[in-house]
Parts: C-alpha cells; structure tokens; sequence
C-alpha cells in the first residue's frame, strides 16, 4: 500500500507542476492581450475577437480547474462513450491540462493576430455588433437594425453563457413537469421557469420530452412504452397527449405578450428522435 501511494505522489507532483506552469503562463498571455485590446481601442481598432478570447480563457481555466479535482466523474463520462470507452482514465486525467493546453495555443493566436492588426499588417472587417434587446420579429424573421440575424443557439446552456459572446437568448424549456398534477396546478418549475421567468430579449419555446413525472407515471405506468432516446415516454400515447394539453392550458397563457414567443412557433424537439439501434449503438 505504501509503495503505491508513494507512486501515486511520485507521479503526481509533475503533473501539479506543469498545471502550475500551464495556468501561469495563460494568465501572463491574457494580461498581455488585455494590454493590446487597450492599445488597439486608442487607435480605433475593433477587439470583440480578442475580448472573446480573453473571457474564452477564463472559463475554460475555470472548467481546467473543476476538472483536475473531479477526475472520477469525468472517468463515468469517457465510458459512457464507446469511442472513449477503453481509454477513459487517461482521458479524464489528461482532460484538464489538454483544456490549460488549448487556451494557450488559442491565446498565442489572438496575441499574434491583434498585434498584426495594431501594426498593419492585417487588416479585417469589424465583428457586427448586436443590440440583443433590439431584436423583433418582422414576418417570419428576426430583425436587428432592419437586417435579418439568426440568433438560435445552444438552448441548454447555463445562464453564465448569456451574453455578448455566446449570444443573448431568451429560451424557455417546457415540459410535463411544469404542472403537478393532471388537473395543471403549476409546479415549483412551472411557477420558477414560466411564470416568473423574464422577458428580455427574443428566442423560443421548445418543448422537453426527457422525463415524465411520477404523477403522470402513478396514472400510466405504461408511458414509457415506445420511448425513444431523447423521448422517455411514448408521445403517441393518448395519456402524454391529454397531459400535454393540460400544460398547454396552464402555462401558455402564462407566456402571453413575453419576447421569446414572438415568432409563434413552438420547438417541438432539438433534433429527431427516433431510435434505430444497430449492434447497440445509437444511429
């Protein structure tokens, strides 16, 4: 037993050490980039690129962070893939500094870029700049400053990552666990992320078909019957489309007037979802 504790700090400390090195040597790079977007402003020059990069860096530093000290749930994660399966520890531990690694390389690439910019060596146009609470729906479009913009994006991503960079969207998941019941009382969810939920900028509704509620399944314990991988429950069954009605009467109303349902149109799902299964793998 001591023998292998004594290899695991053995093997350890050079990996802490170059963590070390990896961080130190991004957060030089990011103060020398925050010294050239200064530069580049005073002289008129556009930086929103950088300033990507720069924000970029921070999170995924943070995300490196989180990740060196959570090697074993990120070990559960590779082997729930195939493809990652078989190497999955190495993979989990590596992960934090491929990330350190990886902002890095894209730092050298602003630095070296924004100085050719400063210096004339390059000359690009501006990134267009979006005024999110702008946008309206014109027809069938978006409109920001009478040009049509297209402004869907990844809709479960956490509220950290609305903003300039990443794009601000207004997006509303609902789901049969928006009520608590089939007579459509609204839940702690339905109340949390329906009805007190802001009406800020434009974006969509897209309905969630990954669970269906103990009361739902305490009514039909057969809804899950023909689910599908991202459909745990059967939605031709007649019950899911009587509780769908249900929250449909309880919620929409609830959205009436709100940005995010100018366009009128509901998602009814993120990409198709029937499953084909060959030699057990999703296809």
């Amino acid at each position: 037993m001591k023998k292998k504790q004594f290899l695991f700090i053995f093997l350890l400390i050079p990996a802490l050490i170059m963590a070390s090195e990896s961080v130190e040597n991004a957060e030089k790079k990011i103060s020398k980039l925050n010294s050239l977007i200064i530069e580049a402003k005073s002289k008129g020059l556009d930086v929103q690129r950088e300033e990507l990069a720069v924000w970029m860096s921070k999170t995924f530093l943070g995300y490196a962070a989180w990740d060196e000290k959570n090697i074993e749930p990120n070990v559960y994660q590779f082997r729930a893939w195939p493809a990652y399966k078989k190497d999955a520890e190495k993979m989990a531990a590596e992960l934090a500094e491929f990330e350190r690694d990886e902002v890095n390389k894209m730092l050298d690439t602003a630095i070296e870029e924004l100085q050719g910019v400063i210096s004339g060596k390059y000359v690009r146009r501006p990134v267009p700049s979006i005024d999110w609470e702008s946008i309206k729906v014109k027809g069938n479009q978006f409109v920001s400053g009478n040009r049509p913009v297209y402004i869907n994006d990844y809709f479960t991503k956490p509220d950290f990552m609305v903003n300039e960079y990443c794009g601000k969207v207004d997006r509303v998941s609902l789901a049969l666990p928006s009520i608590k019941n089939e007579n459509g009382d609204l839940s702690y969810m339905g109340v949390e992320k329906i009805a007190k939920y802001p009406s800020k900028y434009s974006g969509y509704v897209l309905l969630w078909h990954g669970v269906a509620p103990k009361w739902a399944l305490d009514i039909d314990p057969d809804l899950g019957i023909g689910s599908r991988y991202f459909t745990k429950y059967d939605i031709d069954n007649p019950n899911i489309r009587r509780f769908w009605e249900t929250t449909f009467k309880s919620t929409i109303p609830l959205m009436k007037g709100k940005a995010y349902t100018d366009m009128g149109i509901y998602c009814q799902m993120n990409r198709i979802g029937f499953l084909c299964r060959k030699r057990g793998l999703l296809v």
